[in-house]
């Protein structure tokens, strides 16, 4: 071997070092960043869908219990304002119906003494 083969060997393994050094970074690096795009955007929708799923279950299941206790209260307000006004109209009716029918009574009955 001339010392130009040997000079030019030894140039070609010190700039292939070079250029395998080069391409195995830019590798590394661009392996590593597409690699971090695509596990950040699989674990961010893996993230939100999980965390959409639990918030909606919650909510739901808190919603439900207030909307319950809400509707049991007011239907509670409503039945006993609904009852109170029947009970008293009825009563109402009732009572003047009775004090109709005994003062009718008594006055027929003092009516009939007093034109006897």
């Amino acid at each position: 071997m001339s010392n130009d083969t040997v000079s030019s060997q030894g140039l070609c393994e010190f700039f292939c070092g070079f250029l395998y050094d080069d391409g195995y970074t830019q590798g590394s690096e661009e392996g590593f960043s597409k690699g971090f795009d695509v596990g950040f955007t699989k674990g961010s929708d893996a993230g939100f869908t999980k965390g959409f799923e639990a918030g909606h279950a919650k909510g739901y299941e808190v919603g439900f219990t207030k909307g319950s206790d809400a509707g049991f209260a007011k239907g509670v307000e409503a039945g006993h304002a609904k009852g109170y006004e029947v009970g008293f109209s009825r009563g109402s009716d009732d009572g003047f119906t009775k004090g109709f029918d005994t003062g009718f009574k008594s006055g027929h009955s003092q009516g009939y003494r007093k034109g006897l």
